[in-house]
């Protein structure tokens, strides 16, 4: 994930290579430590999105 987001982050942003790892690296931490409060408000949005677009609600 980190060798993906450096790449954007090098092409989209225009960072050197050694800007955009700093960069990713704290992406990454901020992603770990925030891993499952991520996830729930992602999941939460998927399930917005679905209701929004007529899709099946459980």
């Amino acid at each position: 994930m980190k060798e993906m987001i450096v790449e954007q982050l090098k092409s989209r942003v225009g960072l050197s290579q050694e800007q955009a790892t700093k960069a990713a690296e704290v992406v990454v931490e901020i992603v770990e430590s925030k891993g499952g409060e991520l996830k729930d408000k992602l999941g939460g949005l998927g399930d917005m999105a679905g209701g929004l677009l007529g899709g099946k609600k459980d």
